[in-house]
């Protein structure tokens, strides 16, 4: 008698109307032209203000958690699969498994990564994120904070310019600390190099010819 086995791997399974964004991207140098100023309210004004950099986290080499970690001035990498996106940093080796279609949990607290749930709108992989800490938010020359009402969206599609780019925009929205939402948008390019083990003291990233 033959036995036939199946192995079954978790390779990434899009069903066929999905968008397919999966692959390596990075924003190259930081992009200060498409970042406006920050809407700060006068209460995020007068805390930020008040605020000593000396005790940034980074500074310590702790992660911070969103909204900080969308800014990704280095590479990410996006895998699709029927029922989940999962995105990986290479700055502080972050991994963020995201359902697709699912649903924030009724009482899940707040997390330095928040709650987050995928889903396809068009051509555009949506993500919303809720139940975030309080935290630090940064452009390219300040440093602010968040409040536990901030929320974030995160929408990533192809260019459509006939390049193999990728729009990256995201919005935080945060009552307390901002007179209204803040939005940010990056053209990703292709990164074909491995990523490099993250190291707070001491990074440095390949050079791509």
């Amino acid at each position: 008698m033959r036995i036939l086995l199946v192995l079954f791997l978790s390779f990434p399974v899009l069903a066929q109307d999905v968008v397919d964004i999966s692959g390596q991207w990075d924003a190259g140098e930081f992009q200060t032209h498409i970042i406006d100023d920050v809407p700060l309210s006068e209460h995020g004004l007068r805390i930020s203000e008040d605020y000593d950099h000396s005790y940034d986290p980074h500074i310590q080499c702790v992660q911070s958690g969103l909204p900080r970690l969308l800014m990704i001035p280095y590479p990410i990498r996006i895998e699709q699969f029927e029922d989940r996106v999962v995105i990986s940093y290479e700055e502080w080796d972050v991994v963020r498994t995201i359902p697709v279609n699912g649903h924030f949990p009724e009482h899940g607290g707040l997390l330095h990564l928040g709650h987050s749930v995928a889903n396809y709108v068009g051509d555009e992989l949506v993500i919303s994120t809720i139940g975030l800490q309080t935290g630090i938010a940064r452009n390219r020359h300040e440093l602010w904070f968040t409040s536990y009402e901030a929320t974030v969206e995160e929408r990533y599609a192809p260019m459509g310019d006939g390049t193999d780019r990728l729009r990256y925009r995201f919005t935080l929205t945060d009552p307390v600390m901002l007179d209204e939402p803040w939005t940010v948008e990056m053209h990703l390019e292709p990164y074909p190099a491995d990523f490099v083990r993250f190291d707070c003291t001491m990074f440095e990233r390949p050079t791509l010819n």
